[in-house]
């Protein structure tokens, strides 16, 4: 089995900031798996599932790759800091299951949003129990690194332009 590149995302909808990365994974002939690690909102959760599965598909993630931890372990949108080690053991029982992981990627520690930095400490842990910490990448979205340095090698390379694709899949994002 082909080794994937692990996407952790702290809701849905993050992937957008990843767009570009996980067009590259799939065109490169490696696998994309896409796990989101809070419930995205209890009231809009299930609307927010289909538009994400919806994008995804449209880059060529495949609905097995993606799975929706975060709803599953019931980890409220806002407070991932305090599930901290349940979704990670979660993740842990779950790896066996995903096939061989090349690399994570997963927010950057931007000081923006505590999800999104609780994301980026499970990413940490993660990349450096699958010994990929090096290969692994973090990135941006909300205000640039603006925290503690990280542990990852580098982010991604920022988009100079927006194609008209990520603006298209930007729009289907209602909720």
């Amino acid at each position: 089995m082909v080794p994937a590149t692990l996407f952790l995302l702290a809701h849905q909808d993050d992937e957008f900031g990843v767009f570009f990365e996980i067009e590259d994974t799939l065109a490169n002939g490696g696998r994309a798996i896409c796990v989101y690690l809070t419930d995205g909102g209890a009231r809009l959760a299930t609307q927010r599932n289909e538009e994400a599965l919806a994008v995804l598909k449209e880059l060529g993630v495949q609905n097995e790759a993606v799975h929706f931890l975060g709803k599953t372990l019931k980890v409220p949108d806002g407070h991932l800091v305090k599930h901290l080690e349940r979704v990670y053991g979660a993740l842990e029982l779950r790896l066996p299951d995903l096939g061989p992981i090349a690399r994570l990627v997963v927010h950057a520690w931007e000081g923006g949003h505590q999800d999104h930095d609780a994301a980026h400490l499970i990413g940490v842990a993660l990349a450096r129990s699958l010994d990929c910490l090096e290969a692994s990448r973090q990135f941006t979205e909300l205000q640039g690194c603006s925290g503690p340095v990280s542990p990852f090698c580098g982010g991604l390379a920022p988009r100079s332009q927006w194609s008209h694709r990520d603006k298209t899949h930007s729009r289907r994002y209602p909720s």
